[in-house]
């Protein structure tokens, strides 16, 4: 770790002794917890090495804070501090600009039991819970059970004018081919000769008067439309790098999940060999991880670190009864979660059934022909969202757990 012994070296400058020791050892203990976690993205020690120091800036700057920090007299040395490891955290958010993002309008699930609701269900299950909805304490308590099982719409949507000022900032050249009158812009990139057109349009809409786009789009169009590295880091807020540019998705406020980036390259990988194991087209739908889980109903436990990536490929809602009208079919769904604990919680979903683990798409679709509920997992490797690529975990090294 050549590379961190400079970095340390640079940033300590102006400090002696035990100062110098201790701050050299917060600082070593940042670097060493943000090269963790870039490795649990898929990247090699070098890559998350030198992602680690990226993250944390200038070193002449931390040198300047630290030595403020170590410096001050006794009794106002706490009052600067808050904690070394926060300083040296908040270096790498001042130097990335953040992106701000929103739910989804009228995303959030509705546990009004309205008329219009109650109309769309079966006969059968709509006649008891009329009745029980007559009672005032039993509507609460089913509201009250409803907004707990649900789950809180998660940040899918990142604002434009955001974006597009992250990517000016870097260096990025952006020109508006529309006047105003759409999203289609012209990027041109420091040292690149050729000009990039990437076109939003029928992918923003807006919220309170701002252009959004949802990260699906944003992504895929970007993979699309333009050549230059594209690559994240991070599972929560991740930094997204394209090109020079270097841009924090999401906010603490509104905080965005990596999933949600993966999830759609994710789809068109499966998408394909998935068709042609069923014989059918399009057999797949995505479920996006929102920013609350509601009650589990069973774990996929992996022999992994926590906050590895993986997809989920399933045929529960295949196997569930459907009410659902006539142009509307059961499909395969898609999930991409991290571990926690060394398990992925699932949500939603009917079946009672504890799902048996397979290997194959072949094996998947012959377990939905014979009415069992199964689960496929791929480990996704990389951070490279132009080369991203899935590994089938073999059914042996997975376990189905209850909660």
């Amino acid at each position: 770790m050549k590379q961190t012994d400079q970095f340390i070296r640079h940033a300590t400058r102006g400090l002696w002794g035990n100062k110098k020791r201790d701050a050299a050892l917060e600082l070593r203990s940042a670097i060493e917890d943000k090269i963790y976690r870039h490795g649990l993205c898929g990247m090699d020690s070098a890559d998350a090495e030198r992602a680690a120091l990226r993250d944390l800036g200038s070193p002449h700057a931390i040198a300047r804070d630290l030595s403020r920090v170590h410096t001050a007299p006794a009794a106002i040395r706490a009052t600067l501090l808050l904690g070394v490891a926060g300083l040296l955290s908040l270096q790498a958010v001042a130097q990335i600009p953040a992106v701000g993002a929103s739910p989804w309008p009228k995303a959030q699930t509705a546990c009004t039991f309205d008329e219009a609701m109650l109309s769309a269900l079966p006969a059968a299950q709509a006649g008891p819970l009329r009745q029980a909805l007559a009672d005032p304490t039993r509507r609460q308590a089913l509201i009250d059970q409803c907004q707990q099982m649900s789950p809180v719409p998660g940040n899918h949507l990142l604002r434009l004018p955001d974006l597009l000022q992250a990517f000016r900032a870097a260096g990025i050249g952006v020109q508006d081919m529309t006047d105003g009158r759409g999203f289609v812009y012209t990027l041109s990139f420091p040292g690149q000769p050729d000009l990039q057109t990437v076109s939003f349009d029928y992918s923003v809409r807006q919220v309170k008067g701002t252009p959004h786009i949802d990260i699906i789009s944003f992504v895929q169009r970007l993979r699309e439309a333009t050549t230059v590295p594209l690559t994240i880091s991070g599972l929560v807020n991740p930094t997204l790098s394209f090109g020079p540019a270097r841009i924090q998705l999401g906010t603490p406020a509104t905080p965005v999940l990596a999933s949600n980036v993966y999830l759609s390259l994710v789809f068109d990988q499966v998408i394909t060999p998935l068709n042609a194991a069923t014989g059918k087209s399009n057999p797949l739908v995505m479920i996006s991880e929102e920013g609350s889980t509601p009650v589990q109903r069973y774990a996929v436990a992996l022999n992994a670190p926590d906050g590895t990536l993986y997809g989920l490929l399933s045929n529960e809602d295949l196997l569930t009864p459907c009410h659902c009208p006539q142009d509307v079919n059961p499909m395969y769904s898609l999930r991409v979660r991290s571990t926690q604990g060394g398990q992925i919680p699932i949500e939603h979903g009917q079946t009672a059934t504890r799902p048996v683990a397979v290997t194959t798409l072949p094996e998947l679709v012959q377990a939905t022909r014979r009415g069992r509920h199964a689960v496929l997992a791929y480990r996704l490797n990389g951070r490279n969202l132009r080369h991203l690529t899935l590994t089938p975990v073999p059914a042996a090294h997975v376990r189905v757990v209850q909660p």
